[in-house]
């Protein structure tokens, strides 16, 4: 794998890591507005392409909502799964 490559998915990944932050920390609720496209991609000196890379791995995680032409929303995260404890074996009463 070439160094110009790996450093395009590095770049793509720090990207994907500053939204989800963004909307982990709740800085960015369910329905905000988050920064555009453009705007990232001049904060990290990058193409408008790697950070669509980055944004379409957030809107398959869950985290996000991408149409075209529409800002930037941020969707409600989803719920933690239950804690281990919860479950017990053998079940109460067997």
């Amino acid at each position: 794998m070439s160094d110009a490559i790996r450093d395009s998915d590095y770049r793509i990944e720090v990207i994907a890591d500053f939204y989800r932050r963004l909307i982990e920390s709740g800085e960015y609720g369910p329905g905000a507005q988050m920064p555009g496209c453009m705007k990232v991609a001049d904060l990290f000196r990058v193409r408008a392409g790697a950070v669509r890379v980055a944004l379409k791995i957030l809107r398959d995680e869950g985290l996000i909502v991408l149409k075209s032409g529409n800002p930037l929303v941020a969707k409600t995260l989803p719920s933690p799964p239950p804690e281990a404890s919860a479950f017990r074996w053998p079940p109460p009463g067997a």
